[in-house]
């Protein structure tokens, strides 16, 4: 069949708008998902940020219940230390108070400072009661730890492995009663003084500390 001049423009008119449309089409649905593609990538990036982030938040600690002072978590409830923010600093000299936010602090919870590489010196105050199982277990860069006279009780394990730990001074009026095993194993310490005050204390020499030696005052 032939077309003649005029029904052939006519076609090819209907043909580029047909074609004009689709392309518009397309481009329309283009924008969309590049836009699409725009939003998950933020949102990927946002969920990869909150994963760091959680990652930074060491020991049991809990954002959704714990509140942060000064890089360490506190629980108003159990009234315990329950962990720390690492931000990255390293050879940090930090103090556990003995209250926040007019709440008595009473302890440090197990695992608290586990493997915080920051820690080089802490100095707890007055009132806080125990120091939990491996509380500073593995703050490799830690040399010096000074323990007040209201702590009663060390837990098993609690500065286990700390390679520059060299200093522990305990309060003279203390109050400690209990050293659990292996608590001072695989530190630096050469002597060190144990309260007259304490009644029980873990093997001495083969699990207070591998290459620790303690004696009475």
């Amino acid at each position: 069949m032939k077309l003649n001049k005029k029904t052939a423009t006519f076609a090819l008119t209907v043909v580029m708008a047909i074609g004009s449309a689709n392309l518009s089409a397309f481009a329309s649905d283009s924008e969309i998902n590049t836009e699409n593609e725009i939003v998950a990538e933020v949102e990927s990036y946002a969920d990869e940020y909150d994963e760091d982030l959680s990652e930074n938040i060491g020991g049991a600690a809990d954002p959704s219940t714990d509140i942060l002072y000064d890089l360490i978590y506190f629980n108003e409830e159990t009234q315990m230390i329950t962990g720390y923010y690492n931000d990255g600093s390293r050879r940090l000299d930090i103090v556990i108070p003995s209250e926040i936010n007019g709440i008595p602090v009473l302890g440090i919870a197990d695992g608290a400072f586990l493997d915080w590489w920051g820690l080089k010196s802490v100095v707890i105050e007055e009132g806080v009661e125990t120091i939990g199982k491996e509380a500073f277990k593995y703050c490799e860069l830690m040399e010096l730890i000074s323990i007040p006279s209201t702590v009663t009780e060390i837990g098993y394990k609690a500065f286990y492995g700390d390679g520059a730990l060299a200093r522990v001074y305990f309060a003279e009026d203390s109050k400690l009663e209990k050293i659990d095993e292996y608590v001072f194993a695989y530190c630096n310490i050469g002597t060190f003084v144990v309260p007259a005050s304490v009644n029980t204390i873990r093997s001495e020499e083969r699990r207070v500390g591998k290459e620790c030696r303690s004696r009475w005052s």
